[in-house]
């Protein structure tokens, strides 16, 4: 607010972007508050709110629910209950912001709909996110907004919630396809074939997903350390140690370098098949390699 008088003062006019920037700098400090009255004096002061405006407002409404998600619970159900109640008053809030766009016939741009699409995903509203997502590729000649990685990226986030639904899977099966095949919106790239890697195996499709590694190194794709890591753990949950080890020796010769997740992933697989003296080999290579044991490797 004293940036604003200090504008006034100069007799200059704030206008929209200066509001917005305002704004995202309140939202950013925690001053939710403070972004509140200043889309309030927006209005007041007859000064038109964007598509931006609103697009700050529903990114820290998925920052916020990813916090509530993330507070430690200290009675299991009670917590439980009360964030499920506090996350249907978000849905609601935004509900209603998304009605203000259409009352001011504003159109949705890119960051619209995949902020939409998270927010309904950290919410767990898997069935929102699909129809936001339905009316993006509906309305692309409209809007020229076209779904991205990060859309497919996120709408995997948000199939995988449920591993026990083969239809959600299907979905997952379907993008991987499409994407294989260049019948996307976008190419398939190494984030995207980590999505869709990680999914596969939290579906317990492990062997399907070995497979799709497989394929993706004779392409140009970038395999990176969170690629190697994902197949380490398919490999770990289906028991099968001398390839994990021979798995982890290419990557270590490709120039790639461990961390903690695909060391967890090595020694875990040494302990599913009783394999306790080389679960201590790979420990002590752990350290050689300067990496510091966390929580779960501890357990």
């Amino acid at each position: 607010f004293k940036i604003l008088k200090h504008i006034q003062e100069s007799g200059l006019q704030p206008d929209t972007m200066t509001y917005n920037c305002l704004i995202q700098m309140s939202f950013n400090l925690e001053q939710n508050d403070i972004a509140k009255k200043l889309f309030e004096e927006l209005s007041f002061n007859n000064i038109k709110q964007d598509i931006v405006t609103f697009n700050i407002f529903i990114k820290n409404y998925v920052e916020e629910v990813k916090k509530l998600k993330e507070t430690t619970e200290i009675n299991g159900v009670i917590s439980s209950i009360m964030n499920k109640e506090v996350i249907d008053e978000k849905l609601q809030e935004v509900s209603n912001l998304v009605k203000e766009i259409s009352l001011k016939e504003l159109q949705f741009d890119d960051f619209t709909y995949n902020t939409l699409i998270d927010f309904y995903v950290e919410c767990g509203d898997l069935k929102s996110a699909l129809d936001m997502f339905a009316k993006m590729k509906s309305n692309i000649q409209e809007t020229e907004a076209k779904p991205d990685i990060y859309t497919y990226s996120t709408l995997i986030k948000g199939l995988k919630s449920d591993i026990n639904s083969e239809e959600n899977f299907r979905k997952v099966s379907e993008i991987y396809n499409k994407a294989k095949n260049g019948e996307l919106d976008v190419k398939l790239d190494d984030y995207l074939l980590n999505s869709i890697l990680d999914a596969y195996v939290k579906f317990n499709k492990n062997e399907e997903a070995i497979k799709i590694f497989k394929e993706s190194e004779l392409t140009s794709l970038k395999i990176s350390v969170v690629t190697y890591s994902i197949i380490l753990k398919a490999l770990s949950n289906l028991g099968r140690l001398e390839e994990s080890i021979e798995l982890f020796n290419k990557m270590k010769l490709s120039g790639i370098e461990p961390n903690e997740v695909s060391y967890d992933c090595l020694l875990n697989c040494a302990i599913k098949v009783d394999r306790l003296d080389i679960m201590k080999d790979i420990y002590q290579n752990m350290k050689n390699d300067k990496i510091s044991p966390n929580g779960v490797i501890f357990s």
